[in-house]
């Protein structure tokens, strides 16, 4: 778990010099937990996935945790 932490915040690192320091970090999937630590340790603000796909409540922890696919459905019902 730490191990995996150190890796990302590495790659993290050489990036972000390229984004406006309030970007925020945005987490998705089942391991957004390890993304609001890097978060932390970035000193950045966290977003989780679930707070911004529009979703009933109910869903959003559920839609968040399989992200790619919640984004694949949402961009397809934009094109109805």
């Amino acid at each position: 778990s730490e191990q995996q932490l150190r890796k990302i915040h590495d790659a993290a690192s050489l990036i972000a010099g390229l984004l406006a320091q309030d970007a925020p970090i945005v987490g998705a999937g089942t391991g957004r937990w390890q993304i609001r630590r890097l978060a932390e340790r970035m000193e950045r603000r966290f977003v989780d996935f679930a707070e911004i796909i529009p979703a009933d409540e109910a869903v959003r922890g559920e839609a968040s945790s399989v992200a790619p696919a919640s984004a694949v459905a949402l961009m397809a019902g934009s094109q109805l």
